[in-house]
């Protein structure tokens, strides 16, 4: 039902977009640093050769959740080379213009990168989710790629980020919502819906007790009035200690899967709104929007959902009056199913890969 979409594939030959670029910075002895979506990583191999793996591993990763091959800028000592990274795992040589370099009369040298497992040290191709032998996950990243944590903002900056669709429509549709709930007679923190982010003057936080079906909770903090600044963070908020990286995780009903290091724009043929990674997805009924929805983490690690005004809306499965006003930002438990259109997916987060 669910999946992402190859038809746009770039096939051997063909310019590779200059969007995403993951930048590597490799050393003799396995070590180095490496870039994407603004993440830094840190790589750690016993060899050259098992770094590469890695890196090239990753790119894969990422090469598969788009369904098209990635730009690769790959520097060793003084030299920088630019290669296409295909979702099979095929690592291919390309100019600035993302052409593939070929000497005349040739075709184009394509090399499948291959390493050995973590766990097992049975070869696996840098394409595999898991290892043919023992079943590791992921068994070229594991110990070869240390995620490091993004640069916390500074403490006048609001705890969650709005889409660009302007902050003016956010507040309208945040005081529209509000105004609506207040007519119904619904309550923030007892209605089925799932509460917003950040509106009216409530901060909502995921209760770690809560099943997958249930909405977040809420807690008042009080505000002289509408128009005054948005809310410095507290000294308790500031105390806080920072939590553990989590990576982002998108599973569909066809038990495909999308695992992420950043945000996800989530739709037919969504596209990379600030930066986000395209997730597209299959709509049999055409109920899907080009760009349905965004999904995000916070510092904390937990999940944000912005319906992005899509036609069918975004729907939180298993509760009753479930449906997200477009343009607000909500906050969703790990494992809570959205219904996007006639497609259905889990949101959840798991850690980021460590040393």
């Amino acid at each position: 039902m669910a999946g992402r979409r190859t038809s746009r594939r770039p096939e051997p030959g063909e310019a590779v977009p200059t969007w995403p670029r993951v930048t590597a910075r490799l050393d003799a002895s396995g070590g180095g640093m490496l870039s994407w979506s603004s993440t830094p990583a840190e790589i750690s191999a016993d060899d050259r050769d098992a770094a590469l793996a890695a890196v090239v591993a990753r790119c894969t990763r990422l090469a598969q959740t788009i369904a098209r091959a990635i730009r690769l800028e790959l520097h060793e000592g003084n030299r920088m080379q630019e290669f296409a990274v295909h979702p099979s795992a095929i690592m291919q040589a390309i100019s600035a213009d993302g052409l593939p370099e070929t000497d005349a009369g040739s075709e184009p040298e394509l090399t499948i990168i291959t390493g050995t497992c973590v766990a097992c040290a049975a070869a696996a191709s840098a394409a595999e989710t898991r290892c043919r032998r023992c079943g590791t996950p992921e068994p070229l990243l594991r110990g070869g790629i240390s995620l490091q944590r993004r640069a916390d903002p500074e403490p006048d900056q609001p705890a969650v980020t709005e889409p660009r669709s302007g902050r003016r429509a956010l507040r309208r549709a945040s005081s529209q919502a509000s105004r609506a709930g207040t007519g119904a007679g619904l309550d923030a923190g007892t209605s089925g819906a799932p509460a917003p982010a950040r509106a009216n003057g409530t901060e909502t936080r995921a209760d770690p007790e809560t099943g997958p079906d249930a909405g977040p909770t809420t807690e008042s903090i009080s505000r002289p009035g509408p128009e005054r600044r948005p809310r410095r963070w507290s000294r308790r908020t500031t105390a806080r200690l920072p939590a553990a990286p989590r990576t982002l995780v998108i599973e569909f009903e066809d038990s495909s899967r999308a695992v992420l290091a950043g945000s996800a724009a989530v739709g037919r043929n969504p596209s990379p709104v600030d930066g986000r990674i395209p997730v597209r997805v299959d709509s049999r009924d055409n109920t899907v929007s080009r760009t349905h929805a965004l999904v995000d983490l916070d510092r904390s690690g937990r999940i944000l959902v912005t319906d992005y005004h899509s036609t069918h809306g975004v729907h939180l499965s298993g509760a009753s009056n479930s449906t997200f006003s477009p343009g607000v930002v909500y906050r969703v438990p790990s494992g809570a199913r959205l219904r996007l259109g006639d497609v259905v997916c889990r949101v959840s987060t798991e850690p980021a890969l460590t040393a």
